[in-house]
């Protein structure tokens, strides 16, 4: 008759473990949000997929924070640095940036054959973003087909 009268403590342990799993999920998860939060501060408005030799793109975007001294960069594969198209350069919170690329590395050689992103630095913030579109850089007409002309994306 004892041990009717004991209250069970086997049944609240569920609840708890099911809470503890719970807070541990909700911490992961800011965790996961926090990591993956520096490629939210850039949006890119357009971009025009292809560049052919010889021509230029214009590259609209914003970014989500004022920086008083950030760097615009097109990077090649792992994110190494082809052309900076802007250094120290003040950005306003949502205002409309733009700038043309025409293919060009920093010396004025033609870049590759190949996939290019957009790479925004905004030090004041930490954030160090890479836009994951791809600007394709083909050789001039004739020579080889345009990788423009494919529908896939190889990314």
């Amino acid at each position: 008759m004892e041990r009717e009268l004991e209250p069970r403590r086997e049944g609240r342990l569920g609840p708890a473990l099911l809470v503890c799993l719970l807070i541990g999920a909700l911490a992961a998860a800011a965790l996961v949000y926090r990591a993956r939060t520096p490629d939210l501060a850039l949006e890119l408005v357009e971009v025009k997929p292809c560049l052919d030799r010889g021509a230029s793109t214009a590259i609209d975007f914003f970014v989500r924070f004022d920086e008083p001294d950030a760097t615009v960069q097109m990077v090649a594969a792992g994110q190494v640095p082809v052309r900076t198209l802007d250094a120290g350069v003040k950005l306003a919170s949502e205002e409309l940036v733009s700038y043309e690329w025409d293919g060009l590395d920093d010396e004025g050689n033609p870049v590759p054959a190949g996939r290019y992103r957009l790479r925004v630095i905004l030090p004041g913030q930490e954030r160090d973003m890479v836009y994951p579109t791809k600007l394709t850089v083909t050789p001039p007409r004739g020579r080889r087909a345009s990788a423009c002309d494919s529908s896939g994306d190889d990314a």
